[in-house]
């Protein structure tokens, strides 16, 4: 079951040429589920996510379940 979108941010330290350091953060937007299978919250970065699927039209499984069972 889709259930909603959500950003995640992390933080970096990188260090330049001339040896000073610099923090930056990264944003990335993942898609939260819950496995039709046994109700599990996981998520799953929205890149790799056809837009299509992001409804409750199609079952969604975590990768705990195996999903060629669950499909019988």
């Amino acid at each position: 079951m889709f259930l909603k979108t959500e950003i995640q941010e992390s933080q970096h330290v990188r260090r330049s040429k001339c040896g000073k350091e610099h923090s930056y953060t990264r944003k990335k937007t993942v898609a939260v589920f819950r496995c039709d299978n046994c109700d599990e919250l996981f998520t799953r970065d929205l890149k790799h996510v056809d837009r299509k699927r992001l409804s409750n039209n199609y079952f969604h499984c975590c990768s705990n379940c195996d999903t060629k069972r669950f499909a019988h």
